[in-house]
């Protein structure tokens, strides 16, 4: 909202009235008096219309701020701006008069005036902010009536929910009233404003009409059971954390809608206020076909880099399993893939850029990383690990983030210093038997600890692979010469002990093709 308040231009004076209430003010460029604090033990509090010859036209952010003694207040006529939080914490206060002649009340003036049941905007008012009576009212019982002088030609309300006339339109400025499941925002309007339906508990679902272009910043934010938004084809914008902390399940972005910022479709709640830590609720982002700055690549949600054919990542949906990000996705943003609960295959070029660690990270959940590499390691043109679950994992590859990529080599180094303090011991010995299999960079210490690992306790992991149908894992330790002509037939025997015919057959095959001798009865 644009403030009318004007730049102080002189130092804080102090100016006390005969009931022994005192007021700091500065001036303005044209001499008018701006009060920026007051201290009253008075509870009818009327805010005079001049300080020392100076008209008073304004109350700055927070000036009256917990007068705690104030059960009524009156505004002066000379009164054109209310500034953000003026009236904060005003716990007594039942009754205000606002004056002919306000022009502007800006955000959560009357945050926490929790016994202040309504208030009356007069016909001159053209400007309000969003959630004038706080954030907290909106996450309590408290809820303010605002009702609208008749004459007002700025002002109108629908259902409780308050519209601004604007240029070319209308604007939906307030609507944390609204007590219905469905919204139908009314025809003409232009956009949501600046946190428009913050913390609204109510709302299931919004119908944006023709006409809208934008959804402001956090404009429905922390409507928690929002789960359903009808977005029109003239839709141009949607602003910071428009749709975060809501339920939202889909969303479809017209050809219009160019300008959508990174973390504007965070929905889900956010666990400790960070932005890596949240659970999406969103199952599908559809994007026009025509839309020249948006597509999607996969299931996850890109932007086109103007004048090149590369994208950049900012959102991936909740239940994506594989992400496969080719060549020309150049950069994922931080929180693309905060909100994905679990990714089985993150495969990316080594040459993909990511704002933070996380950006690479995916998830603490993603199970395996593959990555193209841009030069041969060792012969290697990409690496595929399974990655040690949680935090470790998510350690590792946070540890391998180099000037925005992620550094092969060091990934590995990372990878195998992980893998000694594994805690599952069957998960370590897939991972081991895995890098002994395909040791691309694999240095000779770790080599070592790892052989003697796995060959520690050969039978019992070749049992628990073909328990599992592992059959990948039974290679593997052959690859890596764990199991050879000498010692399969124990392994072959141990296995037959247990009853596991299918293991058996297997390696019975795998004897024949890898080492070329004849089978023998093993009383299957």
């Amino acid at each position: 909202m644009q403030a009318v308040i004007e730049e102080h231009t002189s130092a804080p004076s102090l100016a006390t009235l005969p009931d022994g209430t005192t007021f700091t003010y500065s001036t303005d460029a044209r001499g008018n008096a701006i009060i920026e604090a007051c201290t009253t033990q008075n509870a009818h509090l009327t805010i005079p219309a001049e300080l020392d010859g100076h008209a008073v036209v304004a109350l700055a952010e927070q000036s009256l701020a917990h007068v705690n003694t104030a059960e009524t207040i009156t505004c002066p006529q000379s009164l054109r701006s209310i500034g953000p939080k003026a009236f904060s914490g005003c716990i007594k206060l039942h009754a205000v008069e606002l004056n002919a002649g306000l022009i502007s009340i800006e955000d959560e003036a009357f945050e926490l005036c929790i016994n202040l049941p309504e208030i009356e905007l007069p016909a001159t008012l053209e400007n309000i902010g969003s959630c004038l009576a706080g954030q907290q009212a909106a996450r309590s019982s408290h809820i303010m009536r605002i009702r609208i002088h008749h004459d007002n030609p700025y002002l109108f309300a629908r259902e409780e929910v308050i519209y601004q006339s604007i240029d070319g339109g209308i604007q939906l400025v307030d609507g944390t009233r609204f007590n219905g499941d469905v919204l139908n925002v009314v025809p003409g309007t232009r956009g949501l404003g600046q946190r428009a339906l913050y913390l609204n508990r109510f709302v299931r679902r919004i119908v944006l009409p023709e006409g809208v272009t934008f959804i402001g910043e956090e404009a429905l934010r922390g409507c928690s059971n929002l789960a359903a938004c009808d977005i029109p084809d003239t839709l141009e914008e949607i602003g910071r954390a428009a749709f975060s902390c809501t339920s939202l399940e889909s969303i479809y972005l017209p050809a219009a809608c160019v300008r959508v910022h990174e973390r504007a479709l965070d929905t889900g709640v956010v666990l400790d206020g960070v932005v890596q830590h949240f659970e999406s609720t969103l199952r599908s982002i559809s994007v026009h076909p025509h839309n020249p700055a948006l597509c999607m690549c996969g299931d996850v949600l890109c932007k086109r880099i103007e004048g090149t054919n590369e994208l950049r990542c900012i959102l991936c949906p909740r239940h994506v399993e594989n992400v496969a990000l080719p060549k020309n996705v150049t950069s994922i943003a931080e929180g693309t893939f905060a909100g994905t609960t679990c990714i089985d295959c993150f495969s990316v070029c080594d040459g993909t850029i990511g704002d933070a660690a996380s950006s690479m990270i995916a998830h603490s959940n993603c199970k395996r990383i593959d990555i193209e590499l841009s030069r041969p390691l060792q012969g290697k043109t990409t690496i595929s690990l399974e990655l040690p679950a949680g935090a470790l994992g998510a350690k590792v590859l946070e540890n391998s983030y180099v000037n925005g990529r992620i550094d092969a080599a060091l990934l590995l180094a990372n990878y195998d210093a992980a893998l000694a303090g594994e805690a599952d011991e069957l998960a370590q010995a897939r991972h081991m038997t895995a890098r002994l299999a395909d040791p691309v960079h694999l240095a000779e210490e770790a080599r070592s600890l790892f052989h003697e690992t796995v060959a520690s306790a050969l039978t019992s992991i070749a049992a628990h692979f073909g328990a599992r149908s592992y059959w990948q894992g039974l290679d593997q330790l052959t690859d890596a010469g764990l199991i050879d002509n000498a010692n399969i037939a124990n392994v072959i025997s141990t296995l037959t002990a247990l009853g596991d015919a299918a293991s058996v057959s297997y390696l019975l095959d795998l004897k024949r093709t890898r080492f070329g001798e004849a089978l023998w009865d093993y009383a299957l």
